[in-house]
């Protein structure tokens, strides 16, 4: 079963950062992110957080 689910999802803030990210993760899957400074990496986990709206697509968390 999957813990996230993210489909075509943009990121940015005031710029677009990022666009046309699909991803999925397990539960109990590790991530990494690694980027330049201002590539989109906090934005990018304050989205997946939902502390931030993505520009467009999907982000679904699975429950508990």
């Amino acid at each position: 079963m999957s813990f996230l689910i993210v489909q075509d999802v943009s990121i940015g803030v005031g710029d677009l950062l990022a666009e046309g990210l699909s991803f999925t993760v397990g539960r109990g899957d590790r991530l990494g992110i690694v980027g330049n400074n201002g590539a989109g990496k906090t934005t990018l986990f304050r989205t997946l957080q939902k502390t931030a709206d993505a520009v467009k697509g999907t982000i679904v968390h699975a429950p508990g």
